[in-house]
C-alpha cells in the first residue's frame, strides 16, 4: 500500500542490561547512587522481561507485591529475597514464563470467561461491544466481557467501548493462543456475522464499513480470497459516497492480498481492483501514481488478451479510466487517441440503446473533445448521450436527475459555441431536475445556478440573475 511504500521503518529494540538497571532503580525509587542493584535481581528480570520496559514493570510490581525485592543493609544493594530455604536458587521463586506472572490472577476463571478472554485478544487492544454484538448469539460474548471487566478487572469500559486495562495481560492471553488457534478464532467471528446477515450492503457499523471488519478478520485467518472479496466491497462502497481517499487505501489492501492467494486470479480480477485504485488516485489528485497504476494496467491487459479471448468490457474500462486522468491533466490529444479506441468497441459491445455505461463512455469523450477545442463533434456527442439517458429514463432503468448531468455537459458545449440561448435553456432544465431531486444547498444545485447566471450575463440579461 501507499502507507508501506512512504513510510520510515522505526526499529524498536528490547533494552539493553544496563538500560533494564536504570529502569530497574526508577521503579525501585532508588536515587541514592551509593545503593546499587544486586546481579542476581538484574539477571532474573533482564531474562524475564526479554528486556520489553512494559514487562519490566510486570515484574518487578508482581516480584514487590510478593515481598520478594528487599534493601540489604550491608552491602548496600536492592536485592532479591530468599522465600524457600530449601532452594540455593533465590532466581527460582520468579517464573520463566512471564504470562504466568501476568495471568495468575486469573487462574481460577471458569473455562467460558477464559475462551471470551481469548477472543478479545483476536479482536485487539480495543474495540466496541455493538461491533461484536452478533457474537452474544452464538457464545453470549458481550455479557461475558461485562462481567471480566466488573468482577475481574480484566477490561475498562467507556460506554460501549472495552479496552483491556492492561496491556501485558491482553499480550500474555494473546500469547496463549498457537498461530492455527488464532485463525480458528478469527474464521468464528466471520462465520458469525455471515450467519446472522450482518454483511447485507446496507448495514454499517460504528467507525466504517462492516465489510472492512469482516476483511480484517479474514486476513487474521489468512483467508486471503475472503479478505479480497470484503476489502474490495469496503472500497467500492466508500467510492460510492466519495469518499476516495478511504476507498484508495481499500483497494491497495484488495490488491496486496490478492497477490496473497494460492491460485494466480484471472486478469480481470486483478485489473477491476486496479482500475478502481487509479480511478481514486486520480479523484484525489494523486495523478503521477495515478498513471504508474492506470499505464500498467491497461499494458497487462494488451499484453496477456488476445484478439479471440479480449474481454472488450474491460478493455474499454481500462481505456477510458487512463483518458480521464489524461483529460484531468490537460492532455486532450492523449486522452483523445484513448477515446477513439474505447468508443467504438463501447458501441459494438452494448446492444442496448438505453445504456448508461455507454452514454457515461460517449460523454467521457465528448468533454475531451470538448476541452480540446473541436466543440461541434464535442455537442454532436453530448447530444447522442443524452439521447441514450433520456431512453433509460422513459424505461425507468434511472431516474430523471441523470438527465441533468447531459443537460450540463451540453450547456457548457453551447456556451462555447455563444449558443448562450441554447446554453441558458440546457442549464436551466439542469437546474430544475437538481432542484427537484437535491436539497437547494447541495453543490450541484449552485453549480447549475452558476451556469444559468453566466448564460444570462452573456445574454445581457443579467437583472434575471
Amino acid at each position: 500500500s501507499n502507507l508501506r511504500r512512504n513510510a520510515v521503518q522505526v526499529k524498536l529494540t528490547p533494552f539493553e542490561k544496563y538500560e533494564t538497571e536504570l529502569f530497574l532503580r526508577v521503579m525501585l525509587g532508588v536515587r541514592n547512587r551509593d545503593i546499587a542493584v544486586d546481579q542476581k535481581l538484574l539477571d532474573v528480570v533482564h531474562d524475564r522481561a526479554n528486556g520489553c520496559p512494559l514487562f519490566i514493570e510486570c515484574v518487578v510490581r508482581w516480584a514487590l507485591e510478593k515481598n520478594m525485592i528487599e534493601y540489604v543493609e550491608g552491602s548496600k544493594k536492592m536485592s532479591l529475597k530468599m522465600l524457600d530455604e530449601r532452594s540455593d536458587d533465590v532466581t527460582a521463586a520468579i517464573p520463566r514464563e512471564l504470562s504466568n506472572i501476568l495471568l495468575a490472577p486469573f487462574n481460577n476463571l471458569p473455562p467460558p470467561l477464559w475462551d471470551a478472554l481469548k477472543i478479545a485478544s483476536c479482536i485487539g487492544y480495543s474495540f466496541d461491544a455493538d461491533l461484536y454484538s452478533t457474537l452474544n448469539q452464538v457464545l453470549d460474548f458481550m455479557p461475558k466481557i461485562r462481567e471480566l471487566a466488573v468482577k475481574h478487572e480484566c477490561f475498562e469500559q467507556t460506554g460501549s467501548h472495552f479496552r483491556w486495562k492492561q496491556q501485558a495481560v491482553y499480550e500474555a492471553v494473546k500469547s496463549l493462543l498457537m498461530v492455527n488457534q488464532r485463525q480458528n478464532i478469527h474464521r468464528m467471528i466471520v462465520r458469525a456475522f455471515k450467519q446472522h446477515k450482518i454483511a447485507n450492503d446496507d448495514i454499517d457499523v460504528k467507525g466504517g464499513d462492516v465489510h472492512r471488519l469482516l476483511g480484517r478478520h479474514c486476513a487474521l485467518a489468512q483467508d486471503w480470497a475472503g479478505a479480497f472479496e470484503q476489502y474490495m466491497k469496503a472500497g467500492d462502497r466508500a467510492k460510492a459516497t466519495f469518499n476516495f481517499n478511504e476507498a484508495s487505501k481499500m483497494y491497495e489492501e484488495a490488491i496486496d492480498f490478492q497477490a496473497k492467494m494460492t491460485e494466480q486470479p484471472p486478469l480481470r480480477s486483478r485489473m477491476i481492483p486496479t482500475i478502481n485504485l487509479g480511478t481514486c488516485l486520480r479523484e484525489l489528485a494523486r495523478y503521477k501514481e495515478a498513471e504508474a497504476v492506470l499505464t500498467r494496467c491497461l499494458n497487462e491487459a494488451q499484453s496477456e488478451f488476445s484478439d479471440i479471448t479480449l474481454d472488450e468490457h474491460l478493455y474499454v474500462r481500462a481505456l477510458t479510466a487512463l483518458a480521464a486522468l489524461y483529460q484531468a491533466q490537460s492532455k486532450y490529444e492523449a486522452a483523445r487517441k484513448l477515446y477513439e479506441k474505447a468508443v467504438p468497441i463501447a458501441r459494438n459491445i452494448q446492444e442496448s440503446k438505453s445504456s448508461l455505461w455507454l452514454a457515461g463512455n460517449i460523454a467521457g469523450y465528448a468533454e475531451t473533445l470538448r476541452k480540446s477545442g473541436d466543440l461541434p463533434q464535442a455537442e454532436s456527442h453530448h447530444r447522442e448521450a443524452l439521447e441514450i439517458r433520456t431512453r433509460a429514463v422513459q424505461e425507468k432503468s434511472c431516474t430523471e436527475l441523470e438527465l441533468a448531468v447531459s443537460y450540463t455537459q451540453l450547456g457548457c458545449t453551447l456556451a462555447g459555441m455563444r449558443q448562450y440561448e441554447d446554453a441558458y435553456e440546457q442549464h436551466h432544465r439542469a437546474l430544475a431536475l437538481r432542484y427537484r431531486y437535491l436539497d437547494f444547498s447541495h453543490g450541484l444545485v449552485s453549480e447549475s445556478l452558476n451556469y444559468c447566471a453566466e448564460s444570462l450575463c452573456a445574454l445581457g440579461r443579467g437583472g434575471e440573475r
